[in-house]
């Protein structure tokens, strides 16, 4: 594991929609589908690999959040992985069972 790797992956956190919201308005959410890791992502973000994210936007694997990603994570037991890869916040769900 890289020293960028170990360094994203120390930085993501865990939070409700709300906290991300203010990203959202800002139109600096991206959303990591499962399958791809937030912190792969992140690498690809920081050591701008143009080809790479671009294959993952075609893909779908990367996209902006949805109407219905937003309606879905206002719900309770919603919470995403976030992380900071400036000027993007990448982000990632997954849900908490009661």
């Amino acid at each position: 594991m890289t020293k960028l790797n170990e360094k994203l992956l120390a930085e993501i956190q865990t939070v409700e929609w709300e906290v991300l919201q203010p990203h959202q308005d800002r139109d600096a959410l991206i959303v990591v589908k499962p399958g791809l890791e937030i912190v792969d992502a992140g690498v690809a973000m920081a050591t701008d690999n143009t080809e790479l994210i671009q294959s993952w936007l075609e893909n779908g694997v990367l996209s902006k959040p949805t109407v219905e990603d937003i309606q879905k994570w206002s719900t309770a037991n919603y919470y995403l992985k976030f992380l900071i890869v400036q000027p993007f916040v990448l982000v990632q769900e997954f849900q908490v069972d009661d």
